[in-house]
């Protein structure tokens, strides 16, 4: 499974970047072509951290098949069962990671790499700190011991978190229809764009991964009927922290950088889902 996330993160990056150039979504110009390849630089980059990560993970994993330890094991439940349940608690750690990322200010630093980019596209699902890949992916290691998660579960849900992230990233114009059905399950483009607001009551929501219902059960979803408006990145940071791969390695050290936008027109903020809105008072009390 791990060999399949180089071919299909390469054909859904060929889909995606066709789409951006046809379908663009996001008000402004596209990003350039010398972004797009700091972003995969940095993809290697932290490929080889993962790596390493995954050697420690399947050592783990072999003490604890070997001892019988985990949740899922002494519960003795069907693999199908065990699987899905996998995949929804990894998912769900993501999110808990996210918010952690969010509201812890060292965190931050390394996780504002990924936001302060300026002009979303594909590959800016690629564009995280190395330290933060490596301290997210050793978080990891205890909680599939503690249930009983195995490394071709990890394999998996990495499999199939690799397109959605680079699909919630990328550029493309959906209709606003298709959109609002396909977050009933997913994280779509037009939810995500919200995320890398620079009006921190925007970026402090719609933190989930792949499996959009951790926001709805959390409270912390939001939507724009104009999402199309919304302006990306953060303010504090230098053209060199955004644009270059030296920048984006650097940034997090030394003087904290960043910083919030204006609030939007109350114009542009009307939410288009008719489930769940989450009242602009509330979050910006609770923002941190």
């Amino acid at each position: 499974m791990e060999l399949l996330s180089g071919p299909i993160a390469a054909i859904t990056l060929v889909v995606l970047w066709s789409f951006e150039a046809f379908l663009p979504g996001l008000a402004g110009p596209a990003a350039g072509m010398r972004q797009r390849m700091c972003h995969l630089a940095l993809g290697l980059m932290n490929a080889a951290v993962s790596a390493v990560v995954a050697g420690l993970l399947l050592l783990a994993d072999m003490w604890a098949r070997g001892h019988g330890f985990g949740l899922f094991r002494a519960a003795e439940m069907p693999w199908w069962l065990e699987f899905l349940l996998a995949l929804a608690i990894l998912d769900v750690w993501h999110y808990a990671c996210h918010v952690l990322a969010h509201q812890i200010p060292l965190l931050w630093r390394f996780h504002a790499v990924h936001h302060n980019a300026d002009k979303l596209e594909a590959t800016v699902a690629m564009r995280f700190h190395c330290f933060e890949i490596a301290f997210l992916g050793l978080l990891t290691i205890p909680v599939a011991v503690l249930f009983g998660i195995g490394i071709q579960e990890v394999a998996a849900y990495n499999l199939i978190l690799l397109p959605v992230s680079l699909f919630h990233h990328s550029n493309v114009r959906l209709s606003p229809r298709v959109d609002r059905v396909l977050r009933l399950f997913i994280v779509t483009p037009r939810m995500h764009w919200l995320h890398h607001s620079r009006w921190q009551p925007e970026t402090n929501s719609n933190y989930s991964s792949v499996f959009s219902v951790w926001d709805r059960i959390f409270g912390t979803f939001r939507s724009r009927k104009r999402a199309e408006t919304v302006e990306i990145g953060l303010d504090g940071y230098e053209a060199r922290d955004i644009e270059t791969l030296r920048g984006m390695m650097t940034s997090p050290f030394g003087p904290a950088k960043s910083e919030y936008g204006e609030r939007p027109d109350a114009a542009v903020l009307e939410p288009d889902d008719p489930l769940v809105v989450i009242e602009l008072k509330k979050a910006e009390t609770g923002a941190v």
